[in-house]
């Protein structure tokens, strides 16, 4: 945050409200040469940060304090989990395979819909039939066990022999897609287990203090920036969060702060404004670089102190 710098500290003017005696308006005339970082809700708590810690738009800074603290006195014995949000799906096989080999007269259970679960491809709304020459090209189309007892394909195609029946299609993959991570904590070790059946997956337990690896450090600026003079630091740790913030004020905007979350996402803030970075990791090295070439939205400002935060 910025402090506000008057040449005039306390100045105000006050200016007669037309009409309504002993009122006035009220504005600074302190002649600011730095306007400084405004007090209000989005510079304290904004809504998105409190909803990390699982707060309301209603909390103050004292709610997310709090939570800071009490990790800080359990940091020992708090265990964590990854709750993850899974959306399942059905895939099919580019490819035709045959599916059932059998013959008219011969007793089929074929299968109208399915479900797409975490434990696999469930085949429902089951229906048995007697093959015969007037039902046997009802299956097109419909959902079978291969060879009746593996694994779950859709019908294309019906040829028949004689009284041989065979019937072509493709096989059915599971989809797993990964549509949203948050994290829980307990000081009870079995407060989430993969018993628990609410539609989550839970990973874990971890206990916080073990699994947190935290490393920080401290580099100069030397005004390098673009794709051929990225900004690199080589960690011991293998980082998943690195924040990284100007210290001095080496130039213009040189002050700012760019947040790094696993190769995933990569912003620099400064003041007010934000630019996206390119990161890129080889091993325990991130590297990263403004696509505009300005070394101060890099955290590269020459003579630019900066200290840096990763958590592995």
């Amino acid at each position: 945050m910025l402090d506000r710098v008057p040449l005039y500290p306390g100045r105000v003017k006050l200016i007669p409200v037309a009409g309504q005696e002993n009122t006035y308006d009220m504005t600074r005339a302190d002649q600011a040469t730095q306007q400084g970082t405004p007090l209000n809700k989005a510079t304290f708590l904004k809504d998105d940060t409190a909803a990390l810690f699982g707060l309301g738009a209603e909390a103050v800074p004292n709610d997310a304090f709090g939570l800071l603290a009490y990790f800080k006195n359990n940091f020992s014995n708090e265990y964590f989990w990854v709750k993850e949000t899974h959306e399942y799906s059905a895939s099919f096989d580019s490819s035709e395979i045959r599916l059932l080999n059998t013959s008219i007269g011969s007793e089929i259970t074929y299968y109208e819909n399915y479900e797409a679960t975490k434990d696999g491809i469930l085949l429902t709304n089951p229906i048995s039939i007697t093959l015969s020459d007037s039902n046997y090209t009802q299956l097109s189309g419909k959902y079978v066990y291969k060879n009746t007892n593996g694994d779950p394909g859709v019908v294309d195609n019906i040829n028949r022999s004689g009284n041989r029946i065979g019937y072509t299609g493709r096989l059915m993959d599971l989809q797993d897609t990964l549509s949203n991570v948050e994290y829980v904590n307990s000081s009870d070790k079995n407060a989430y287990p993969p018993e628990i059946d609410d539609g989550f997956v839970y990973n874990g337990p971890k206990i916080l203090g073990s699994f947190a690896a935290v490393e920080t450090g401290s580099y100069v600026g030397t005004g390098g920036a673009g794709s051929s003079q990225k900004t690199s630091v080589t960690f011991s740790i293998s980082p998943k969060v690195l924040f990284v913030s100007a210290t001095t004020n080496g130039g213009s905007n040189a002050l700012g702060t760019a947040i790094f979350v696993g190769g995933a996402y990569a912003g620099m803030y400064i003041l007010s404004q934000s630019q996206d970075l390119v990161l890129s990791i080889d091993g325990n090295t991130w590297s990263w670089y403004d696509p505009g070439s300005n070394a101060a939205y890099q955290c590269n400002q020459v003579n630019t102190a900066y200290n840096y935060v990763a958590i592995g």
